[in-house]
């Protein structure tokens, strides 16, 4: 048998800016969600509104900033109420700890993220899960190139031991070719990407282990004449 049509429908509206301003889900129901995303005059995103289908809000989220950096997400229900809170606070310019707490404002978990630069300028980020403040319970590795692509993530428990590991291939088109996952199995899937005139797939394909178990083809329609190539 061969891959599961499932049919959903999922709308993606930029702005002049290439930036995200509107997504509009159908589920096979014909049910509708939608997103709207706004953005200060920094061009900073600042605030995302989930929708129902009777264009109810059912969640927002606000992002505040100190200069560049981000200082905290606000998680707020469809009343406006305190649904939780995300918080970052800077070492420096290569250190951040994230912190995120429920609607009661307690500490539900913490990350740190720590970046470097390695010899051939590709960025790895170290992430260090802490449940409480002296209880590392994780570390994640990512790795990418000067495209600012994943091409590597490696999981660890708190004794270092790999817990996970993934690979990521690219194709010429900045696409992802090829993954890898290494978690108790090795799991490889191939990806190839049908595109149109302005380099943006059209139907994508995705293949594990020889076989094809994904589908998936989208359409896109152009404001200018010359669009920007987007994910």
């Amino acid at each position: 048998t061969g891959p599961k049509e499932v049919r959903t429908t999922e709308i993606y509206r930029y702005d002049d800016n290439n930036r995200i301003e509107h997504i509009v889900l159908f589920d096979q129901s014909g049910m509708e969600d939608s997103a709207v995303f706004e953005y200060n005059n920094k061009e900073q995103l600042r605030k995302i509104t989930w929708y129902n289908g009777k264009h109810q809000v059912k969640k927002a989220a606000k992002f505040r900033y100190s200069g560049n950096r981000l200082l905290y997400i606000r998680n707020e229900d469809g009343s406006n109420a305190l649904a939780g809170m995300i918080r970052f606070r800077y070492n420096g310019p290569n250190e951040y700890k994230r912190m995120v707490f429920d609607d009661h404002l307690k500490l539900s978990f913490s990350q740190v993220f720590v970046e470097e630069r390695d010899t051939l300028n590709y960025r790895n980020v170290f992430c260090y899960h802490y449940l409480s403040a002296d209880s590392l319970n994780a570390i994640e590795t990512t790795r990418y190139d000067n495209n600012g692509k994943l091409t590597e993530l490696i999981s660890t428990g708190p004794d270092r031991k790999v817990t996970d590991y993934l690979t990521n291939i690219y194709d010429e088109a900045g696409y992802l070719k090829e993954q890898t996952v290494f978690s108790g199995s090795k799991i490889q899937a191939t990806y190839i990407h049908e595109l149109d005139h302005a380099g943006n797939w059209l139907k994508r394909n995705r293949s594990v282990n020889g076989e094809i178990e994904e589908i998936v083809t989208r359409s896109l329609t152009y404001s200018s004449e010359n669009p920007a190539k987007k994910l």
